[in-house]
């Protein structure tokens, strides 16, 4: 008979001397000993263990020494599978599973761990267990290629240091985490440091607080969301609460200049607010908030909690409404002293707002006294000087890379 090419030398058909090509599956079969001699393979998942605690394995757990000269003991479990149709060509590779496992499975993963161990340093090999595994399993699979057998997994049970090593590593890290803890420590001191340093500013300042400002400080806190929606929406609406004026024909006609002018005093007001020596930029006030324990330390320690001084919202509102009122009056001086009714009613809406700031916990009485009649000057006084204006005296806005504010210019 002539072999076929790839074929395992004494593996043959039916019929010829040599190990049979067909293999026979479990039951009973009447052989005549002369002519055949049985070969029993397990083809189902056999397990092989490297471990001391266990006196039933076969093997004692791997000793394996790291790069960095330390001796490391592994416990290895690896499941390995003959096919059946693969079991004629292990036998006439090898000649039974135990002699795979004692000649070729055992030195193969001794040496492979040996190998691995030598190229890392201990404690990487510990950290690292599951990258090992999976060299060591693709190891296995490939050289049990050779011999017809499957190689299942390759696990990794147990991978023990030695002692000193882990006292050594068990020190660093309760180290590591104490600093953590230290500068977690020194974080929250410091908070607290800050924390209390701000109530006793407040404390103190609470102290010089006048009569009327003081009952900014008997509000309910329940309702401060929703008082501070109100004021915000609120000042949104007044802001555009001037463009009812094109309905009049006369001030349509001028709209765009009213525009100019409009956009000129808020620009004025804004920065009254942040640059002049009454806003909160030189005028350090804590917010009624700031002195109501129930709001919790965010509240409190809010870094707008100094911009009580003045109230920006009121400053904003009145003088839209009251920029409002002057235009309508400059445009119908026949009303007469009807303006100043006009007047009264532009002071509604920013009053409504003033006292909403107040029961959101933002201002006091006094902030808001000091908004209103700032925004109400201002909403008189800019079309005034537009009114007003000669070839002498002009007014204007001015920027520049620096700064923008308000430009009154006088020619000689």
């Amino acid at each position: 008979m002539q072999l076929l090419p790839g074929i395992e030398r004494y593996v043959v058909p039916q019929g010829y001397r040599g190990i049979q090509r067909e293999v026979v599956g479990p039951g009973i079969y009447y052989l005549n000993p002369l002519a055949f001699i049985p070969y029993v393979v397990n083809t189902t998942n056999i397990t092989i263990d490297w471990n001391d605690n266990d006196k039933d394995t076969k093997f004692n757990s791997l000793q394996v020494t790291s790069k960095d000269g330390f001796l490391i003991m592994v416990s290895v479990k690896v499941i390995i599978r003959v096919r059946p149709d693969q079991a004629p060509y292990m036998v006439a590779k090898i000649g039974s599973v135990e002699n795979l496992i004692d000649h070729v499975i055992h030195p193969m993963i001794d040496s492979s761990f040996r190998n691995q161990a030598s190229s890392t340093k201990a404690m990487s090999f510990l950290q690292d267990r599951q990258e090992e595994q999976k060299k060591a399993e693709l190891h296995a699979r490939q050289e049990l290629t050779d011999y017809h057998v499957e190689c299942v997994s390759v696990l990794i049970c147990q991978i023990q240091l030695p002692q000193e090593l882990m006292e050594t590593q068990t020190m660093r890290i309760i180290a590591e985490q104490r600093k953590e803890m230290y500068k977690e420590q020194q974080l929250a001191e410091q908070t607290r440091i800050a924390t209390e340093k701000s109530r006793a500013e407040a404390d103190q300042q609470k102290n010089l607080i006048n009569s009327v400002d003081k009952w900014a400080l008997h509000q309910p806190t329940s309702d401060r969301t929703m008082w501070k929606k109100i004021s915000d929406d609120g000042e949104i609406g007044i802001f555009l609460l001037p463009s009812l004026l094109m309905i009049d024909k006369n001030i349509r006609k001028d709209w765009l200049h009213i525009l100019a002018m409009y956009v000129e005093g808020h620009t004025i007001t804004f920065t009254f607010y942040n640059y002049s020596p009454l806003g909160p930029f030189f005028v350090n006030r804590y917010r009624p908030a700031t002195y109501y324990p129930e709001l919790g330390v965010p509240a409190q320690e809010n870094s707008n909690n100094r911009n009580s001084f003045y109230s920006g919202h009121v400053a904003s509102c009145t003088y839209s409404t009251f920029f409002m009122a002057k235009v309508y009056c400059d445009y119908h001086p026949e009303i007469g002293g009807l303006k100043y009714l006009l007047y009264l009613a532009a002071s509604v809406p920013p009053l409504v707002i003033g006292y909403a700031r107040i029961r959101s916990l933002d201002h006091f009485p006094s902030d808001v006294a000091v908004g209103f009649g700032l925004g109400a000057i201002l909403g008189i006084v800019v079309p005034a000087l537009h009114k007003r204006s000669s070839k002498h005296l002009s007014l204007g806005l001015a920027t520049t890379a620096d700064t923008e504010g308000l430009s009154i210019c006088w020619k000689l």
